[in-house]
């Protein structure tokens, strides 16, 4: 009875044991490939309608903007449009270092593209528009995808969710989640959310998923310790201000 009962139990064990290690293996083998984590689809399923069409919409339209000249490298983030049947890319005009040519955009994991023509440019406002050839796999905003009229008041209503997708500190892309801390004299917005050197020129978009403005910088104040970086007030400029009348 005992012999009886002892190779019961053993063979409970070896039936757990190749159990357990099928399922490692199978677990294994099932492992997503690093481009299916990395894709611009990969959104959590636990997000809403609303909000997932806003993170996909980011970061679906992301580039990255690398610009180099004698002054040295810039690197900054930026999004891609396409407007009356072009293409373009909208960022910083503080990312754009010399000429046109000297521009280029990286794109997906290893696409690149360059510079054809900057359609326009504000150093004041800090914005710059270039156009580029049609980039693949990527999604483009369209004008219809900006707030027009009242809709403006409740993007940058006081603690309305906004949303960026862009290349800090040389990573990414990386995707963020903030709020409207504030509105700005100037026609600047204050989001409480997180920015680093690499980020300026992102779209920020509001929760219905509509383009209302691009990453400029973070907010700089004076302390009795000196001059501190607050880098989760982060300061966007409106895409309102820029002049989508000079695209042509």
């Amino acid at each position: 009875m005992k012999i009886l009962r002892g190779s019961l139990m053993f063979a409970l064990a070896t039936i757990l044991s190749f159990a357990y290690t099928y399922g490692l293996v199978k677990t294994t083998v099932q492992l997503p490939e690093i481009s299916d984590l990395r894709d611009a689809d990969n959104i959590s399923n636990n997000l809403g309608y609303y909000e997932s069409r806003a993170v996909r919409n980011s970061r679906q339209s992301v580039v990255r903007v690398m610009s180099v000249h004698d002054e040295g490298l810039a690197s900054s983030s930026g999004t891609y449009f396409k407007i009356k049947g072009k293409h373009y890319i909208v960022t910083v005009s503080h990312g754009i270092l010399g000429p046109c040519d000297s521009t280029y955009i990286i794109y997906g994991d290893t696409n690149f593209s360059k510079c054809r023509n900057i359609v326009a440019r504000d150093d004041e406002i800090d914005y710059a528009v270039f156009e580029v050839d049609k980039l693949k796999g990527i999604n483009p905003i369209k004008l219809a995808n900006i707030p027009i009229g009242q809709k403006w008041k409740q993007s940058f209503a006081t603690f309305s969710p906004l949303y960026y997708t862009g290349f800090p500190n040389s990573a990414g892309p990386l995707t963020f989640s903030g709020k409207v801390a504030g509105y700005a004299r100037g026609d600047y917005v204050y989001m409480h959310s997180y920015a680093w050197s690499g980020a300026s020129g992102a779209g920020v978009f509001d929760y219905e998923g509509n383009y209302v403005g691009l990453v400029l910088a973070i907010d700089v104040g004076k302390t009795m310790y000196g001059v501190q970086a607050l880098e989760d007030m982060v300061v966007v400029v409106p895409s309102f201000k820029i002049n989508w009348k000079e695209i042509k």
